[in-house]
């Protein structure tokens, strides 16, 4: 690895780090947080995000091998847009922004490929769902006043 490629991942990290705590954010905000607190969302998603991390940066770092990524994109009908990964690999706001990009795509990629592989979708570290909302329950108080009674003989059968 050179300096540049250094550097491409450096601003590859930030790019993926800030996305990570934006998803912190919102992952303990309403309406549907999934932890209480940094700590709790750490506890709980830390493991599955860097497993994601992971493995985005290994197809991050594949980019840097151009026979390798043209050979995927071609496998995928995509030979046109071989360009995209001279750029990826060139500019570092490019590497930022594919940074913060890739997690957003990889949450696509995993229900829609991940999750149809019987075995693979099951050993894949899923996101935590929401947490339990509190149920809050209204009730009316009905108060009822008799104001007249009425008295009435009905016949019993077999009686006339």
């Amino acid at each position: 690895m050179n300096w540049r490629e250094a550097w491409l991942w450096l601003w590859f990290f930030i790019g993926a780090f800030l996305y990570m705590v934006k998803r912190a954010f919102y992952g303990i905000k309403p309406p549907n947080p999934v932890a209480r607190d940094v700590s709790h969302y750490i506890e709980i998603a830390g493991i599955p995000l860097l497993f994601r991390f992971g493995l985005e940066s290994a197809f991050f770092a594949g980019l840097f091998t151009p026979a390798l990524a043209a050979k995927a994109f071609e496998a995928i009908g995509w030979e046109n847009w071989t360009w995209v990964i001279s750029i990826i690999t060139q500019f570092a706001v490019v590497a930022f922004v594919f940074g913060m990009a890739i997690d957003p795509m990889a949450d696509w990629f995993i229900p829609t490929v991940i999750g149809r592989i019987p075995g693979l979708k099951d050993w894949w570290p899923q996101m935590p769902g929401p947490m339990p909302q509190p149920m809050v329950v209204q009730a009316a108080i009905v108060e009822t006043k008799v104001t007249a009674l009425e008295s009435r003989t009905i016949p019993q059968e077999g009686t006339k």
